[in-house]
């Protein structure tokens, strides 16, 4: 188990045997990881959400929350997903990146995101 102490408190997380991240705890929110899916509990309300990424031949290429519609992942050259295609309605969610990966904008939160593996 690992830990990190920041202002906002305390975030632990668990691996597995093959350093792979299956639980993380921060003030709020206890996410479990599991394969191309997670479940994120709110620990305030009791709350449970949940995220499940599809792939092809390791390139994630949609996802799906327990809030809203199967969405159409689109990456830039670099792998990291830039455009979310609503699968449903085809309308586009765009969300750009500085130079060291911190997001610019907060317009498109209703979409869940994935930047690589949990770590």
């Amino acid at each position: 188990m690992q830990s990190d102490t920041t202002s906002a408190g305390a975030t632990s997380y668990v691996y597995d045997a093959s350093g792979n991240q299956v639980v993380r705890r921060d003030p709020g929110t206890t996410t479990f990881y599991m394969g191309d899916e997670q479940l994120t509990l709110n620990t305030a309300t009791g709350t449970v959400t949940g995220v499940r990424y599809y792939s092809i031949n390791g390139a994630t290429i949609a996802v799906r929350n327990s809030n809203g519609p199967l969405s159409y992942l689109i990456p830039d050259r670099q792998g990291t997903d830039q455009l979310a295609v609503d699968a449903s309605t085809l309308a586009a969610a765009r969300r750009q990146y500085t130079p060291f990966g911190t997001i610019r904008d907060t317009e498109v939160e209703r979409l869940t995101f994935r930047y690589g593996p949990p770590s």
